[in-house]
């Protein structure tokens, strides 16, 4: 497990279903983790794929643990075979916000992330 989750799930007070969640999911790297309150967490990873030739393709994931369920969201910004795909815009760095609005038994999170570079922040929702 990477170093930034198990001092989140040891340090942080979330439910027990929402540690569990996140204790059991695979990540490859992580780069940033909000809590939002004690059933939300949202997480920023990065997985790279290293090609044989010496490129690289990077996607930034955003991964939301609510009560007891996961929804995540996926973004390459770099392409392993062609820098002329190279889309910085797509590159999560961290959560900034989180609401979370509830009609009835749905219940929708958006989400607020700083982007990369100089690019404006990025709004993301899910539907949980």
């Amino acid at each position: 497990m990477h170093y930034k989750i198990k001092e989140f799930i040891k340090n942080s007070e979330v439910s027990s279903k929402v540690k569990e969640l996140i204790s059991n999911y695979k990540f490859n790297s992580v780069d940033h983790v909000y809590k939002h309150d004690n059933d939300t967490v949202a997480i920023i990873s990065t997985f790279s794929d290293l090609s044989s030739g010496g490129g690289v393709a990077r996607d930034s994931i955003l991964t939301v643990f609510h009560k007891q369920k996961i929804r995540e969201g996926k973004w390459r910004y770099s392409d392993k075979w062609s820098h002329r795909n190279d889309r910085r815009d797509l590159m999560l760095l961290e959560v900034k916000k989180v609401s979370i609005e509830t009609e009835g038994d749905e219940t929708q999170i958006t989400i607020t992330c700083a982007g990369g570079l100089d690019y404006p922040d990025r709004v993301i929702s899910f539907d949980f």
